[in-house]
This record gives C-alpha cells, structure tokens and sequence, in this order.
C-alpha cells in the first residue's frame, strides 16, 4: 500500500508563501518573520526555516546577512501556474488577537487553516472590532482585504459583519456567533442544548438555587438562556429572578465575575453555577475557595466549554467537551462545496461527567 504523504507545518507555511510570492503579492521584498508569522498564524521561528526553504529552493533570495528576503527574478520569470484570479482564498475575522482567543476555538482555526492549505487556498488572518458594533462600520470598506474570491470566516460572528458582507457580495460563513434574522452560514455548537442539558443534569440532582452569569453577551442569547433557566428552576419548585439566577454585566472582567460571586456568598449562596467560560470558571473556583466553600459539596459547577487546562481541575469538571475536529470539518465542507447555503450546522458536544456536581445541601 502506497503511503500518503504527511504535510508538516514548515511545509504548510512554505506553500502558503510561495502562493503569495506566486501571486505577486510582495513587488520588492517580503516583510519580515514576525510580521509574516502574524500573518499566517505560526511562529515566526518556523517562519524563518521556511524562507530558508524557499532561498534553497531558488524560490527567494538574501541580498545580505540583515537585509529582507527577494523573490528570485529567475523564479519569477518562470511564472506560477496559480493565477491569481482563479485563487481561492480564506479570510479568518477575529475580533481578538490570537493569543487571546480561547484555546479550543484557536485549535479550531489551525485545524482549518491546516486543511484547507492542503487543498490550496491560501489562508489569511485579520483582527476587526466586530462584536460590540450593532451597524456595519465604513472602515470595514477599507479594512478588510476580501475580493470575488475570498471567502469570509468569522469566528464568534454577529450580525452587523454578515451586513457588511451581503452589501459588498462577499461570501461569508460563522464559526459560532449570532446570527439573528441574517441569512449566514453558521457552524457552531449549540450553547441552549449544552445549557439545558446542564440544567437537567442539575435539577435531577435537586437543585434549584443554580445560578448562570450572562456577562457581555447579545440580547437574543441572553434571552435564550435566562427561559432555559427560569425553565429549570420552576421545574425544581423555585421561584425565579432574573437578578439572582441570570445575573448580567455588559462587561466580561475577573473583577466583574468575581465581584458577583462574592456578593452571592455573602447573601442567598446558589447551590450550584453554570458558567459558559474557562475563565469565568476559574474566577468562580476562586472566590468560592477564598470563603472556604467546597466543590461539590456546598456548590455544584458546571462548565460549557472546556478547554486543555481543564484537565488540572480538582475535582474533575462535569463539562461539555468543544468537538474541535466536527467544526472544522464542516466548516472545510461548506467551503470545498463552492456554493455556500444559508443552513446552520450544529455540531454536538462530548459530555465529560467529573466530579463537581453533587446533590444539592439542604
């Protein structure tokens, strides 16, 4: 059986910059490693073994020791059989950078990034302030170097970005996000089935006192979420208050969760919380072990979306376990199917049991 080939990352960002160089996109030199790694979402050590690479390869030239690297002119006059009319491109919009993205959407994007070099797109990356907008920006005209052949994808999307794609006619699909009434393509894990689930999980264990923050988040996911709530806690024979068991701040900061989980261990302490955020979990963690509370004994936690660092958690998390791998691979589907359709694609979550739920105290 003949083997398949294995494409390493260096050989991934050598085909990446030699498309660029192909396409004309540096006319005298290229920029330097670091820029360049920012660009393609590597580091900029690999960056550099793969100009090496590509010099070797006659590809790119060095004038000097300190001087930027130069498309061969020999190279160039041989030409690309790519052109650059024809060349597919994938545009990743955050509105973070990367280092801030969190770790199972980031392993997401390489995955796809990975993918869809292998089938020879090329891939590009850009940071754009598209979350807290609630209308398409004019700088965005400018700001976002999309063409016919550039397909958008947006990571955590809202409904201002895929307005501005539609007025420009450029093809744009969510990886997560919020849609609303807008006609996009979303890719995502259901955030209101992993709540409900976690909700039930809870109520069988006779809970009602369950507490789930809805900081910095849209109004439609916000009330989603508070119905699934006020939902759970009737079912158990509480009485519910948005207040209490939703409680909301339009910023997403340590000071902030953590100043409402002080207040609710001074007060009317929950018998369980639902958090939707790794760091929202550990800010949680925190305080309750500074009032000397324990987990699960005296307070249940439950947690959305994991991430890596979760596994050094004590007690083991009851957590939902974000399907990197689904995602990316319906997200390189809808691209590779050359038309894209205004369906939604929920991808399902791996529940991770752990230890941090118990019966609620009396």
């Amino acid at each position: 059986m003949k083997k398949l080939p294995i494409h390493s990352t260096l050989d991934l960002i050598m085909d990446a910059l030699r498309d660029e160089c192909a396409q004309g996109t540096w006319q005298d030199k290229l920029p330097g490693a670091r820029v360049l790694a920012q660009h393609l979402g590597t580091s900029a050590p690999t960056v550099q073994k793969a100009l090496a690479r590509l010099a070797q390869e006659g590809v790119l030239v060095k004038p000097g020791a300190r001087r930027a690297y130069q498309i061969s002119p020999d190279w160039q006059q041989k030409g690309s059989k790519t052109k650059r009319s024809k060349q597919k491109t994938l545009l990743i919009l955050t509105h973070m950078e990367a280092d801030e993205i969190p770790d199972s959407s980031r392993h997401t994007l390489q995955l796809i990034k990975s993918r869809m070099l292998q089938k020879g797109w090329q891939v590009h990356s850009q940071v754009i302030n598209f979350v807290h907008v609630k209308t398409p920006q004019k700088a965005w005209d400018q700001s976002i170097q999309a063409d016919e052949n550039t397909v958008i994808l947006t990571l955590f999307g809202r409904p201002a970005i895929a307005e501005w794609a539609a007025r420009h006619g450029h093809k744009i699909i969510f990886l997560g996000g919020i849609v609303d009434n807008i006609k996009v393509p979303l890719v995502a894990v259901n955030v209101s089935n992993l709540a409900q689930r976690a909700m039930d999980l809870l109520v069988s264990q006779g809970h009602s006192k369950i507490v789930l923050p809805l900081n910095d988040r849209t109004d439609s996911f916000k009330e989603k979420l508070r119905l699934i709530t006020r939902q759970a806690v009737e079912s158990a024979g509480g009485v519910y208050s948005q207040a209490y068991h939703n409680p909301e701040s339009p910023y997403f900061m340590p000071e902030v969760v953590k100043g409402m989980v002080q207040t609710m261990t001074k007060g009317s302490l929950p018998t369980a919380i639902v958090c939707i955020d790794w760091k929202e979990m550990l800010a949680v963690q925190s305080c309750l072990c500074q009032a000397g509370l324990r987990i699960p004994q005296d307070v249940s936690l439950v947690l959305l979306f994991d991430q890596p660092d979760v596994e050094w958690f004590e007690p083991p998390l009851t957590r939902f376990r974000s399907p990197s791998e689904g995602l990316a691979t319906a997200v390189c589907n809808y691209l590779l199917k050359g038309q894209l359709d205004e369906s939604t694609i929920s991808v399902p979550a791996e529940f991770i049991p752990g230890r941090s739920i118990a019966p609620a105290r009396k």
